[in-house]
């Protein structure tokens, strides 16, 4: 008999235990946070457990994978400007783009509970992000080249979002997290808990890596290459379904000379482990952070800045720059049930602006159209018994592992 909580500690044996301590604790706040923490858990069931019977569209092509509320959000992009689209693509493989819909839908329902809403809410909330994913495959299915999906106007709601969320200044962001220790050198501060010292073998490592890292940057992120040096390097936690993969924190300045609050910047870099769609154990192929980068690339229309990848060891990484505007989408928030509605309609058309970005000159989600035609609601039923059924899984499996917290801490202690 399929257990939750086995599958979870099969899964995780070997990582880090300060994380593994972390990721317990924020999977245990609701059915929501521990559905985020259980992509693999997700991919399991979808491929080769209770639910692999379930009837999928045949269209495929690259796809988030983890696709969930907290994964859309604002950040700084290359063009300077700060943008709302997917900001995560840990997960992100070659599969039924329905894989994507019957994640963020199942997410739209639990999301929907944890902001105190009814269940029939979320279920709603599922049928808007669907029929606005198709709605927009049909509307942008025929744009051709991305400067056409660079050139659309942006949606008045997305407009909105924006202007609520109030522009963060990145060298206050830095003045909060760094400390000059002599003129011209930082070093990052130990801010409640979310850093602690790499040692020295680890930032030896990092610094052994980082020119390929910056030579594996994109192009336009990194200026020309001009010169970056590492000021301080520190291991982070942070996120909660990637908790348990070694992540770093790199204080960098920009250009020749001393450093000021103005040249600093903060990079992130993480382990790139193998989708769980691909892989049933966390492992990596060797190329995997090249992916990884290469497909985040595809799907946004305006990408995230420092993004690149090296390695560390055996080890692929992915880097990124970590941002004063980065956010999430709070759902927890969204207690009014129409803006709610109106956010799902912003994910529906995100989504399949995403899976036309990364296929153009394919058919890509395309096909999915073709396939349906005629039988549009028997499709968006479909995903949303799907995103009902699995969010009721969801919460018993949420109930198994608040039953077996003390098992999994003794666990996880390693």
């Amino acid at each position: 008999m399929r257990s939750a909580v086995d599958a979870i500690l099969r899964f995780n044996r070997g990582f880090d235990p300060a994380s593994l301590a972390l990721k317990r604790e924020k999977m245990s706040a609701s059915s929501f946070a521990f559905f985020r923490g259980t992509f693999h858990l997700f991919a399991s069931d979808l491929t080769a457990g209770p639910f692999r019977k379930w009837p999928v569209a045949e269209a495929a092509g690259p796809i988030v994978g983890d696709l969930h509320t907290e994964n859309f959000g604002t950040f700084r992009s290359v063009t300077g400007e700060v943008v709302y689209d997917i900001n995560d693509f840990d997960e992100t493989t070659s599969g039924p783009y329905e894989f994507d819909l019957r994640r963020m839908a199942t997410a739209l329902v639990l999301a929907s509970l944890d902001a105190s809403h009814a269940f029939g809410h979320g279920v709603l909330l599922a049928e808007t992000f669907v029929r606005t994913y198709l709605d927009a495959l049909h509307r942008l299915g025929r744009l051709k080249h991305r400067r056409e999906f660079e050139r659309l106007p942006e949606r008045h709601d997305v407009k909105t979002t924006l202007e609520l969320a109030a522009e963060q200044s990145r060298t206050e962001m830095m003045r909060r997290l760094a400390a000059e220790s002599t003129r011209g050198r930082f070093v990052l501060q130990r801010v409640a808990g979310r850093l602690k010292p790499a040692g020295q073998e680890a930032a030896a490592e990092v610094a052994k890596a980082f020119a390929q890292y910056i030579e594996n940057c994109s192009v336009r992120t990194a200026r020309g290459k001009r010169k970056y040096r590492i000021e301080d390097v520190a291991f982070r936690f942070a996120g909660c379904g990637s908790l348990g993969r070694r992540r770093y924190a790199l204080l960098l300045s920009k250009g020749e000379g001393e450093a000021s609050w103005e040249t600093l910047r903060l990079v992130e870099w993480k382990d790139s482990l193998d989708s769980a769609l691909d892989a049933q154990r966390p492992e990596w192929s060797r190329v995997r952070a090249k992916q990884v980068i290469a497909n985040t690339l595809a799907f946004q229309l305006h990408p995230k800045r420092y993004l690149g990848y090296t390695r560390l060891g055996k080890a692929p990484v992915q880097g990124r720059e970590i941002g004063a505007n980065d956010a999430r989408f709070p759902h927890r928030e969204f207690t009014v049930f129409e803006r709610f509605e109106k956010a799902a309609a912003i994910f529906g058309e995100i989504t399949a602006r995403a899976h036309l970005l990364a296929t153009m000159g394919k058919s890509g989600p395309r096909a999915l159209l073709g396939e349906i035609a005629g039988h549009e609601d028997r499709f968006v039923h479909r995903v949303l018994a799907f995103a009902a059924a699995y969010a009721g899984r969801t919460i018993d499996d949420f109930h198994e592992f608040q039953s077996r917290r003390v098992e999994i801490a003794k666990a996880w202690k390693g």
